[in-house]
């Protein structure tokens, strides 16, 4: 028998335990977008979001050095490259099961499908770039890089 004092914290040891299972919500993930972005935008010092914006809706040619570098940042901030700069698959998915499964679905995918894009350069924020505009590529709809 479990003494009184002990419940709460076994309460509690469950609801975590539960949340943890649990996918993000889309607030949850618009939250977490805007957190990335802005620490990213600092990070790489950027101060107008056109490009950022313009990724979105599928301009990807001509971006500036600073974008890239903030593609990078943000892959790095979710947990998706490696040390390399180069998609990190087994991390990749262990994020995507935090997603809504339509997203995690489509996530899934595009990280097999584009695992290997930019393995031939050495630059991370090119490969960030090659990365990203191939996940992008793959399902503009679930893009979730912000």
């Amino acid at each position: 028998m479990m003494p009184a004092m002990a419940w709460p914290y076994f309460v509690l040891i469950l609801l975590s335990l539960e949340l943890a299972q649990c996918a993000m919500t889309e607030a949850q993930i618009k939250s977490t977008q805007k957190l990335i972005k802005r620490s990213c935008k600092t990070k790489m010092k950027i101060t107008n979001d056109d490009e950022l914006d313009g990724m979105l809706q599928g301009k990807w040619d001509n971006l500036s050095q600073a974008s890239k570098c903030y593609l990078h940042c943000c892959l790095g901030m979710i947990k998706m490259i490696n040390s390399d700069g180069y998609l990190d698959l087994e991390s990749g998915m262990a994020q995507a099961t935090r997603l809504p499964p339509e997203r995690r679905a489509s996530a899934e995918k595009a990280m097999q499908t584009c695992v290997n894009a930019g393995a031939e350069l050495t630059d991370k924020c090119e490969i960030a770039y090659n990365i990203c505009k191939c996940v992008y590529d793959f399902d503009s709809k679930y893009y979730i890089i912000p």
